[in-house]
């Protein structure tokens, strides 16, 4: 029995040792020295001594009259406070995987799949955009107005059937890029008409005042007008009107052309006969 006292006093003896000498030497000790310190440390021995260093500063603050903790104290239970948090720290990680971690991959997991559907998306959306562009290039331009006309009045003036409106079927998303296709292939063959146009008209123009008497192509090329010039010559030295205003009747047909200015022109029967500025 004695064996055994004499045993246990050796072995407290030894830690409370370890201790002691560990704080009287510990503000002389490098930062490696430190670190290989409390690494031999078990951690039984490491909470014992946290909890004696945190005790003896509470009771200092709570009775005045105590010593506080010296210098080699504070430092020893500010190393003594990271290896603690450090071991907590690895020991709760192993026992519960962090939450933010397991978040964070299914984050990733989610915008990887989100990422492939709008590639995919994208994928067929073009296929589909290419597959309405070869279709549409090889219809007429009366069927291209139709049936801009029909999907504008699908998209725009859809009624439900509820409300007692006839009933019309909406715009699918297929019919949406389909009318986006519409006006973009009629705007290129308004723009290639229009580049043609302008190509042959000083062709045209030129071939076209050749037919006429000598006076009317004086008349035209010095931008004037006569009485009895014809709609075309008129058109020709003066250009297009801003406005016409058109009246039929027993005599025949009556237009008026409306130029800046306030220069009017009057036609009959597509004969110019007055005019007034």
């Amino acid at each position: 029995m004695k064996q055994w006292v004499l045993i246990l006093i050796f072995a407290l003896g030894l830690i409370f040792g370890f201790s002691s000498i560990q704080a009287e030497n510990w503000k002389e000790m490098s930062v490696q020295e430190r670190e290989g310190a409390l690494s031999k440390m078990t951690d039984t021995q490491l909470e014992q001594r946290y909890i004696e260093l945190q005790g003896k500063r509470g009771k200092a603050i709570e009775n005045l009259n105590l010593p506080g903790l010296s210098e080699e104290d504070k430092i020893e239970l500010e190393a003594l406070t990271k290896e603690r948090d450090s071991r907590l720290a690895i020991t709760r990680e192993k026992k519960y995987p962090l939450p933010g971690d397991k978040v964070r991959k299914e984050w990733e997991q989610e915008q990887q799949k989100i990422e492939h559907e709008q590639k995919e998306k994208e994928a067929l959306e073009n296929q589909l955009r290419k597959e309405i562009s070869q279709r549409l290039s090889k219809k007429s331009d009366k069927w291209l107005e139709n049936r801009i006309k029909e999907l504008t009045e699908r998209k725009y003036w859809y009624v439900p059937k509820e409300v007692g409106k006839p009933d019309i079927a909406p715009i699918t998303p297929e019919e949406e890029i389909e009318l986006e296709h519409l006006y973009y292939e009629r705007d290129i063959r308004k723009e290639k008409a229009k580049v043609q146009r302008e190509r042959e008209a000083p062709i045209k123009r030129k071939d076209r005042i050749k037919t006429f008497s000598p006076e009317i192509q004086r008349n035209i090329k010095e931008r004037k007008i006569r009485m009895g010039m014809t709609k075309e010559q008129v058109l020709l030295s003066w250009g297009y009107p801003n406005k016409v205003n058109r009246s039929v009747g027993e005599w025949g047909e009556h237009e008026q052309w409306c130029y800046p200015s306030s220069r009017y022109l009057y036609f009959e029967n597509d004969v110019l006969t007055n005019w007034q500025d």
